[in-house]
């Protein structure tokens, strides 16, 4: 008899230690509400999102980060050589009154430009999302880190500047509203 009790309480102990060890490891598998968002940029420091991550929400966010930096290196690079065809291209992934301003931009700087003579031109290249703010489920704001190269004739120069890019989302797809580039206090 005593074999026998001591055989179920063995039984017992081990099927515990099994189920909990089950619980745990599930447990363990499922993301946690405040995990980062990663995007394939260096982050230095993002503020969390503070609204509910499931898988498509995060497949969201990273999308909605490749296109914030795609903008902005597309925004910020130009060529007299280019006819502003980088921003031209990126017309689709932006609002229409921001699409508005950006052609009249662009149509007033065309009448402006003289003849290409000279080469000039300025490479934009994201170094990093400095910070990204979600103002509402539909607002989102970052602070974009550039390294940009301005080439004039056989002179270059190198300099880093930040550029805020606000993105709003209508009938549910992410756009450019805002873009406006943080002035250099400290030009080299």
């Amino acid at each position: 008899m005593r074999r026998v009790v001591l055989s179920a309480i063995v039984i017992v102990f081990v099927a515990g230690l099994f189920f909990s060890g089950l619980f745990l490891f599930r447990a363990s598998k499922q993301p946690t509400p405040s995990q980062n968002v990663s995007v394939n940029t260096p982050v230095s420091n993002i503020v969390n999102i503070s609204l509910p991550q499931t898988d498509q929400t995060k497949k969201e966010a990273i999308d909605r980060a490749r296109l914030a930096t795609n903008f902005a290196e597309r925004y910020g690079t130009y060529s007299n050589e280019s006819d502003f065809k980088n921003i031209e291209s990126m017309y689709d992934a932006m609002t229409e009154p921001f699409r508005g301003e950006v052609a009249q931009f662009v149509e007033s700087a065309r009448k402006n430009l003289s003849a290409p003579g000279s080469y000039y031109g300025t490479l934009t290249r994201v170094r990093s999302i400095e910070k990204e703010l979600a103002i509402s489920e539909t607002v989102v704001e970052y602070l974009i880190m550039t390294q940009r190269v301005e080439e004039t004739g056989d002179a270059s120069r190198t300099y880093y500047q930040e550029i805020a890019v606000q993105m709003v989302k209508e009938a549910g797809i992410w756009k450019i509203h805002q873009v406006h580039w943080i002035p250099i206090t400290n030009p080299s």
